[in-house]
């Protein structure tokens, strides 16, 4: 049992790039990839932080990705 003070937190993505902080609004796409560094594509609303993942991809360990690991598409999730 967790502390009694714990309460649960919505699942969040943060950006390679600026640790910028965006709220998944659907956490079950990235169900068993909590923790790890990944790849998404997705649906932004930059107006609320928050985006719809469509696709997730780990980053494997020593795996160079140039550049900025995020996609996204601008949207109005």
């Amino acid at each position: 049992m967790g502390h009694p003070e714990w309460k649960p937190q919505r699942m969040v993505f943060v950006t390679d790039e600026g640790q910028k902080i965006w709220v998944v609004v659907n956490p079950k796409a990235l169900k068993g990839l909590e923790g790890k560094h990944v790849t998404v594509t997705g649906e932004l609303n930059a107006a609320s932080k928050k985006i719809r993942v469509i696709t997730a991809t780990e980053v494997k360990t020593g795996a160079s990705i140039p550049g900025f690991h995020q996609r996204f598409r601008s949207g109005t999730s």
